[in-house]
């Protein structure tokens, strides 16, 4: 069933689902040509960005599920710019990667492009320095679900809801 971005409301919904792990519930907001971009230095900066609904479930997905045994965007601020055609989500990932007891958290920044209720575009901004201080103890060789991220690391020593504020 095919979900539709028309509210705020909708984008916690969709964040909700993602806290959840119900990828396939996310990606029913998504328009089929989705265009998923990560940010630069991220775990799945790799093939980013991601084109197309095949690419954002084995790509991100899927990766996701392998790489972490937690993660959830906490919303501090969800906003609309161009009269909905943009929405900005402000808040923290909370993030365990998988087989380590240490929990993280990192500030990041989503810009959802949306067309006819779908998102056409997402744009992720992150702390990638919170993220790499996680995966830091790694080898690259211990690395199964970012290899790459573990050999870079290996090398270098309008309408506004304030969340917060929700009961």
């Amino acid at each position: 069933m095919l979900s539709s971005i028309n509210t705020i409301a909708d984008i916690e919904t969709l964040y909700a689902r993602l806290g959840e792990r119900d990828y396939e519930a996310v990606m029913s907001y998504l328009a089929d040509d989705i265009v998923w971009i990560v940010a630069d230095n991220s775990p799945l900066a790799d093939r980013s960005p991601y084109h197309g609904i095949t690419e954002v479930r084995s790509g991100v997905f899927e990766r996701l599920t392998a790489g972490f045994d937690k993660l959830i965007f906490d919303a501090d601020e969800i906003f609309e710019c161009n009269g909905g055609e943009r929405v900005v989500g402000l808040g923290y990932y909370y993030f365990r990667f998988h087989g380590q007891v240490e929990e993280r958290k990192a500030q990041v920044a989503h810009v959802w492009t949306i067309r006819d209720g779908r998102a056409i575009k997402f744009q992720q901004y992150l702390d990638t320095l919170q993220v790499a201080l996680m995966q830091e103890r790694f080898k690259a060789s211990d690395s199964l679900v970012f290899p790459e991220l573990a050999r870079f690391l290996v090398g270098c020593s309008d309408n506004v809801r304030d969340t917060a504020t929700r009961a």
